[in-house]
């Protein structure tokens, strides 16, 4: 299958290239070496989903690649196996090759390293007219996810996902320290979308020849054990088909209008004998934001729904919360019972409250109460026509286990005309 892609430099783009190379075929198996190469600023280049593909996904794949300052290949050359794999799949990809006008190596402060690239890939995606409608799906790769870290600081994505990541910036600093020229700040946002950490076995086995302790995780992984309370394996993959495909079942299985967006292909295509009565579904049946009987405290208010989200369903106007600290009760010493670390935040228009002292740190539980309250306030909101996210969740269960069969056996299909086809060439082989 042939991919076509529509190169877009920046204005200042000091190498220009060709103005009838705007839409050219492109193999998968036949990188581009002339952006590799010769490339002097900023690009970003467009991956239209495929002409066969069984649907058109409106939220986009944004890969993110610095192959100047990192030394290594851009996005088009890093994750070709991936752009073959979403592009087949009705996903359209952009991939964002930054290489700043500012020269870096006069810039002597790693967080303003950090803010000249943030800057450069909001402008790069501005001056080239693709700011998408959904918020995009981005993936990046090895030293430029601190730069992914750092803008989705303060801007909003569908979905993050970070391979083979430095572990924390001080790794960073003593593995490439030509890469930042001072310390940086480990990283401290609060995502209120999916995000994850996934590693390569080949880098996996870098870290244990380098002798990288075990427990030395990423914070995102140590945040996800923290929350289920456990100790929990690491996603991991081997060949680069691998991790893209797992990318895809993650990705629709967190973030639901993905999800729903795989589920009405697979209806389309699925035997409908296989089907019970209430199985199928599609987007149309989704309740939207203005089908909902929205309260008046949510239309006058800084509230918005966020269906994607896993912490943060319904983000908070913190103008209508009143916060108030109390002593705590039961077992954990003095840390719990002499100090005001329990969280008491109530909603003022609905009255509702939550308590939080899951932890000793007075912050970790201002945290976990606001969650608490966004779970409670999203089901008030929703009512009869959305359910809570907690609802949502058994009904997506329910889904994937009525929609398993008919992709397993969609899946053997392909395969046994696979290897017929294989046993079809080789006997044709044979023959001549």
């Amino acid at each position: 299958m042939m991919l076509r892609f529509t190169s877009i430099a920046t204005s200042g783009l000091r190498r220009a290239v060709s103005a009838s190379s705007g839409a050219s075929n492109f193999s998968c198996r036949n990188p581009l070496n002339r952006i590799y190469h010769r490339r002097l600023k900023s690009t970003l280049e467009v991956v239209p989903a495929s002409a066969s593909a069984p649907r058109e996904v409106p939220t986009p794949i944004l890969f993110l690649s610095a192959s100047k300052w990192t030394s290594s290949p851009p996005a088009s050359q890093a994750f070709r196996d991936w752009i073959h794999h979403f592009t087949s799949q009705g996903y359209s990809s952009l991939l964002l090759d930054l290489d700043p006008d500012t020269p870096l190596a006069d810039i002597k402060d790693s967080s303003q390293l950090m803010e000249v690239f943030e800057k450069d890939a909001i402008e790069t995606l501005r001056e080239a007219g693709q700011t998408p409608p959904f918020p995009p799906v981005m993936i990046s790769r090895g030293p430029a996810c601190l730069i992914a870290q750092t803008y989705v600081s303060s801007r909003p994505l569908t979905a993050l996902q970070l391979i083979d990541p430095p572990i924390n910036n001080a790794y960073l600093r003593k593995d490439h320290p030509e890469l930042l020229p001072g310390e940086l700040e480990e990283f401290d946002f609060e995502a209120t979308f999916p995000v994850r950490v996934v590693w390569s076995r080949a880098e996996l086995a870098r870290q244990e020849e380098k002798s990288v302790p075990w427990y030395d995780v990423h914070r995102i992984e140590h945040e996800r054990e923290e929350e289920a309370d456990e100790s929990l394996d690491r996603y991991t993959f081997v060949e680069e088909k691998e991790g893209a495909e797992m990318t895809q079942d993650w990705l629709e299985g967190e973030v639901d209008s993905l999800e729903y967006s795989a589920d009405f292909v697979d209806n389309e295509v699925a035997d409908t004998s296989d089907l019970e009565p209430h199985s199928t579904t599609t987007a149309a049946t989704k309740p939207s934001k203005s089908e909902l009987n929205l309260p008046e405290w949510f239309t006058s208010g800084s509230y918005t729904l966020q269906p994607g989200s896993r912490k943060y369903p319904l983000t908070l106007d913190e103008n209508d919360l009143a916060e108030k600290f109390i002593r705590g009760s039961g077992p954990g010493g003095q840390a719990i019972n002499k100090l005001s670390t329990n969280v008491q935040l109530t909603h003022i228009p609905t009255g509702t409250k939550v308590t939080c002292q899951e932890t000793r740190s007075r912050d970790r539980n201002r945290e976990l109460a606001r969650r608490r309250m966004s779970l409670t306030l999203e089901k008030l909101v929703r009512g009869d026509s959305g359910g809570s996210r907690i609802d949502r969740q058994i009904e997506k269960e329910r889904r994937r286990k009525s929609n398993k069969k008919k992709k397993q056996k969609r899946r053997l299909r392909e395969r046994e005309q696979e290897a017929e086809g294989q046993a079809l060439t080789s006997k044709t082989q044979v023959t001549e």
